[in-house]
Order: structure tokens, then C-alpha cells, then sequence
């Protein structure tokens, strides 16, 4: 846990925070996206804008890109929520990390988009919650 702290403490201070909560961001993206892309509709639909909470935006777009036929959606889906939905310091770092990417990566326009897409985003994160 030590580790993941200290990625925090040094991510935090490179990204300024925005003047808006980042998750409320994340799904304005989201809506406006499906707004604009019926094809993206029904995964923004499923892995952002029906979540009940944020830790269940990054749980479900991991789990939807890890699973595989031995290893299900739905039990990649509750590792990843028990971990991501009981430490509250994860998901601080999550936070951190998007706001790094955002940051520094001039191809990355909005959260959303180093959520959905950035493998390197996700690796990061399953590897954490390993």
C-alpha cells in the first residue's frame, strides 16, 4: 500500500486538480460521446453512465477488457470491486493517474478517453489491484 501512496504523492502535484469533481467530468464525457457515437452508446451505457459509484467505472472497463473465456467478465468484475470499492486510497490514486495521463499525454483530450482506451492506463491499474 506503501507503493501506491507514494505514486499518488508524486502524480498529485504535476496534474492540477480541476475545478470540477474529475468523475462528474468522466461521465459528462461519457453522455456526450454517446450522444455524438450511437455505436459507442451501449458500452458507455454499461461501463460508465449506469454505474451506481466511480470505483465501478474503472472495475467494469478492466474487467470488460481482461476477460477472457476461462476467466468471466462477472468474476473479474467482483475481484475488481472488492478491492477498487473498499480502499478509498486506490481510488485516489486512479484519480491521480488520470490526471497524469491528461496531463502529460497531448493525445489524450478527456478522461474518458484514458479510461476506455489507453492500455497502459489499464495495465497500471490491474496491476495495482493485483
Amino acid at each position: 500500500m506503501a507503493q501506491v501512496e507514494n505514486a499518488a504523492a508524486l502524480l498529485a502535484p504535476e496534474a492540477e486538480a480541476p475545478t470540477r469533481p474529475l468523475w462528474e467530468m468522466i461521465r459528462e464525457e461519457a453522455e456526450d460521446l454517446a450522444s455524438r457515437e450511437p455505436l459507442m452508446r451501449e458500452t458507455l451505457q454499461d461501463q460508465v453512465l449506469s454505474t451506481e459509484c466511480n470505483a465501478d467505472i474503472v472495475v467494469r472497463i478492466l474487467a470488460a477488457r481482461l476477460a477472457v473465456a476461462r476467466i468471466p467478465f462477472e468474476d473479474l468484475n467482483d475481484l475488481f470491486h472488492e478491492v477498487l470499492g473498499s480502499d478509498e486510497q486506490a481510488m485516489k490514486t486512479v484519480e491521480a493517474d488520470l490526471r497524469a495521463v491528461q496531463a502529460r499525454d497531448p493525445a489524450c483530450r478527456t478522461y474518458l478517453h484514458a479510461l476506455l482506451n489507453l492500455k497502459g492506463f489499464q495495465s497500471l491499474q490491474a496491476h495495482r489491484i493485483a
